[in-house]
């Protein structure tokens, strides 16, 4: 009888467990070349930060394709995957950082907004138009200028109008596929922390004003202090 290979991370035969993560990568790697891949598109990049697993050996992954002559590798996430260029400093050599913001609270964003929310009328699947006209401020504030978060909205509703059968739009279809007060407190509260987060990330038109050698001394010393134990729960003094 044959005897299955073990699977990644599990004790070998010499109770060892295999290095699944590098196996893993050498084989992508091998078959982006030999599949002559020009552009790479890694969607939730975030989960690279959140994962348990230590950012050295994602980033040996990443800092690979990075390397890889013709080839483009564009990592798309939400806030947070900023934080991949502290993963080492040879990614943070390779990686720039690129924010696509939101509309914001002007005339000039409020305007392009509506066009968008325009040009989404013009291609719902439904056998009668739809105006949409007088649902731009609320889609507006309601996804704080967040086009995509809109769409998803206007697709909801589109799908309860389609499911019902209904041969005209009713206001209800939009009004119930707009967040709750308790989803959209918890997306503008994460979406003004991450704007706020991502800037010390972001390339400047502007000259940075960087701490000097004794100031990045004393940082670092900062972080890499251990908590003190009066402070650790369940221990006393």
């Amino acid at each position: 009888m044959r005897s299955l290979p073990n699977f990644p991370g599990e004790p070998g035969a010499n109770g060892k467990t295999a290095d699944s993560l590098r196996n893993y990568r050498l084989t992508f790697e091998q078959a982006l070349r030999f599949r002559q891949v020009r552009h790479l598109i890694l969607d939730e990049a975030v989960h690279f930060v959140d994962s348990k697993t230590e950012p050295l050996h994602y980033g040996n992954l990443l800092k690979s394709l990075a390397n890889r002559t013709n080839l483009n590798l564009l990592l798309v996430g939400a806030y947070g995957s900023e934080k991949l260029v502290r993963a080492s400093g040879q990614l943070a050599r390779r990686i720039g950082v690129v924010h696509f913001p939101r509309y914001y609270e002007t005339q000039d964003d409020f305007d392009a907004f509506t066009k968008f929310i325009k040009d989404f009328a013009q291609h719902i699947p439904l056998p009668f138009p739809v105006d949409l006209a007088k649902y731009v401020e609320p889609l507006f504030y309601a996804h704080l200028g967040m086009p995509g978060y809109a769409a998803k909205a206007l697709i909801k509703a589109v799908v309860a109008c389609a499911f019902e059968g209904s041969q005209s739009w009713k206001d209800e279809y939009v009004w119930n596929a707009l967040p709750t007060r308790a989803e959209y407190e918890t997306v503008a509260f994460e979406t003004l922390d991450g704007e706020e987060n991502v800037k010390p990330y972001l390339s400047s038109a502007h000259p940075i004003t960087y701490p000097n050698e004794a100031e990045l001394l004393v940082s670092h010393a900062a972080k890499k202090a251990p908590t003190s134990g009066y402070n650790q729960r369940g221990l006393s003094r």
